[in-house]
Order: C-alpha cells, then sequence, then structure tokens
C-alpha cells in the first residue's frame, strides 16, 4: 500500500514536471550554467553558484542479509522496517574547480520484531518489540576539488569532509508497558517493549573520497566512492529494565564504542533523452569493517557488513532554477545488512551569486 501511493505521486510529480520543463523549453531557455544538461555538468559547481538540494526517503524492509549472505524474508518472520528521511544539504562554487558543501539529515526509523508468546505453567505472557531511532544527524561539511583545466570528454575530483558530531546520540528511557489482558482466551499478561535511539555517532567522522567521469554528447559514466573512518571513540549507555507487577524500572548502563570504517560507492550511467530530461542507471553498494563495544574492560568488534543495489531514475530541468529528481534502488546482494526498497524525491535549486 505504501510503494503504491509513492509510485502515483511519483507519477503525477514526473506528469507535472514535464509539461512544465516543455512549456519552459519552448521559451529558449537553455542559455546558462543553471541550465546545463547532466552530462554537460563538471563534477563540482560553477564559481559563485550556490545549490540547495531539500529531500525525501523513503526505505521499506521487507527482507535481510544473513552472515552468509542468504536472503530472510522479514514478513515470514513477523518483522517489519520502515524509515523516513529528510535532508538537505547546501554546496557553493567557491571557484570554478573549488566547491564546499554542508549537509544535515532528519530520520525516523522503525523496526518492529515479531510478537512472541510464553507459557509457563497458568501463566501466559505476550510480548511485541519496537525499536525507534529518531533525530538529526551529525552535520557534515566538506570541500571537493576538480582538475583546474578541461580533458576532451573526461573529468575528475577529490573530496575530503568531516561529520561533525553535534547530534544527540545517547538512547532515551526505553517506554515499556505493561498490562494484564482478560478476554475470551483467558487472562495473560501482555508486554510492549520500546526502545528510544538516536541518530548521532557521538565522534568525529572523516571523509574522503574521489570521482571520476566519462562523456559524450547525450552519454556520461560516472563512478564515485567515499571512505569514512573514525580514529576516537565515543562513551554512551544502554537500558536495563526489571518489570515488576506490571510496572518497569530503569538503570543505565555505560559503555564504549567506536564506529568502524565505511566504503560507500557509486557506478552511475545517464542518457539525456532530452535538454531537460535525463534518465539513469546505477550500481551501488556499502562495505561496513572495524569498529567495536567495549564494557567493563570486554571489547566486543562489530560484525562486517555490506549491501549492493541496483537503481534507476530520472531528473527533470522543471524551470531555469529548479531541477526535479526521483530515483529507486533495490538490494541484490549483502551480508549481516537490512535490504529495503528505497524511494527518493529530491529537488536541487540554483542561482548565481555573482
Amino acid at each position: 500500500m505504501i510503494i503504491a501511493l509513492a509510485m502515483r505521486r511519483n507519477i503525477l510529480l514526473f506528469i507535472i514536471a514535464g509539461l512544465t520543463a516543455h512549456c519552459w523549453s519552448q521559451t529558449g531557455g537553455n542559455t546558462d550554467i543553471l541550465t546545463e544538461r547532466v552530462v554537460d555538468r563538471p563534477l563540482t559547481l560553477h564559481a559563485g553558484q550556490l545549490q540547495i538540494n531539500p529531500g525525501y526517503q523513503l526505505s521499506i524492509g521487507s527482507r535481510k542479509f544473513d552472515a552468509d549472505g542468504d536472503k530472510i524474508n522479514l514478513a515470514k518472520e513477523g518483522t517489519a522496517m520502515v524509515q523516513h528521511l529528510y535532508n538537505l544539504e547546501i554546496k557553493y562554487g567557491i571557484l570554478e574547480f573549488l566547491e564546499v558543501s554542508a549537509a544535515l539529515n532528519y530520520s525516523s526509523l522503525g523496526v518492529r520484531e515479531k510478537q512472541v508468546w510464553y507459557f509457563h505453567g497458568a501463566e501466559t505472557m505476550y510480548t511485541t518489540q519496537l525499536t525507534e531511532c529518531k533525530g538529526l544527524s551529525d552535520l557534515f561539511v566538506g570541500l571537493a576539488l576538480r582538475l583546474p583545466f578541461d580533458i576532451d570528454h573526461f573529468g575528475w575530483r577529490v573530496s575530503a569532509g568531516a561529520s561533525l558530531p553535534v547530534a544527540n546520540y545517547k538512547p532515551e528511557k526505553p517506554t515499556h508497558s505493561s498490562t494484564t489482558v482478560v478476554d475470551s482466551l483467558g487472562v495473560f499478561q501482555q508486554v510492549r517493549f520500546h526502545y528510544n535511539d538516536k541518530a548521532g555517532n557521538g565522534t568525529m567522522i572523516y571523509h574522503f573520497g574521489t570521482a571520476a567521469q566519462f562523456f559524450t554528447d547525450n552519454m556520461a559514466i560516472t563512478g564515485w566512492a567515499d571512505y569514512s573512518l573514525c580514529f576516537s571513540e565515543a562513551e554512551t549507555h544502554y537500558w536495563e529494565s526489571r518489570l515488576y507487577e506490571d510496572e518497569f524500572s530503569y538503570q543505565s548502563v555505560p559503555y564504549k564504542t567506536k564506529p568502524g570504517n565505511t566504503l560507500s560507492y557509486v557506478l552511475t550511467f545517464d542518457y539525456q533523452a532530452i535538454d531537460w530530461f535525463d534518465v539513469f542507471g546505477r550500481f551501488s553498494g556499502m562495505m561496513y569493517h572495524g569498529g567495536w563495544d567495549e564494557e567493563e574492560g570486554v571489547r566486543i568488534g562489530h560484525p562486517e557488513k555490506n549491501i549492493m543495489a541496483v537503481g534507476f531514475g530520472y531528473e527533470i530541468q522543471v524551470a531555469r532554477h529548479l531541477r526535479l529528481f526521483q530515483s529507486m534502488d533495490i538490494p541484490i546482494l549483502g551480508k549481516n545488512e537490512l535490504a529495503p526498497l528505497v524511494i527518493y524525491t529530491g529537488a536541487s535549486f540554483n542561482f548565481l551569486t555573482r
């Protein structure tokens, strides 16, 4: 149902944007760098160009990959996952080949585990578990530098940045509940476990990346990679709970954690069908390793994780200052990771300041 509504909204947006872009193109608007075709754009913004990119991402998890890389159907296990993510990215071209950027996300992730019944003598207990992760992400700031001279049909860029630990990262106290239920099935205790996590990392994350592009008159192939790593640990806590006569009590237990290193990559194939309309397909992935949690001197390493997805989408130049784009990514391979279907809708507002 959620996917169907999202697709209907996407089709309506596509029709409206397409009609608008067609009308705009008939006025001869394709005249400056703000209306460059996708395949003509350099890997950094032009000098004096300001770009503001808001977006919304819906992730629906119905499967996951286990430690052996086998795909598991979460619906059969009674588990469900949904994430709503709102992002804002701002870029500015300091020079024709030097760009500065900042980005911030707000996400709301919910993972509901399967329902479990427990029977012990005359006592019956029914449990559910919901883990939510809500809040702002850490603030990313970065620089990107491309070649200061042109090479026919080729572009290259390097980038560096950091995720500043400004967001809340310590989990809030759980909001578990317990009630005694009397119905036609008898008397049983209903227990709901509800955990409240946060989206921050608690420590600085450094990013180093590169991108290369090969392009022709109507096509472009772009490869992008980013490696993030962490040099310091963070002090946080988790919550222990105890149930007595339908009332929960909680105790905070401190521990240390260090995020691992992550390699993210994307390979995109663009086709400029019309001056104002671009379609693309892509391969994307993530590999995570390292990282640990430590409690009372005992350190436990994080499991290695990876995932690969295929995706497709389009971009429309709606007006001189506005572009719209949408995409969908479908996971195909992975290990120790959820495998959500990801639908993204975004806009790009572009201005010249000089």
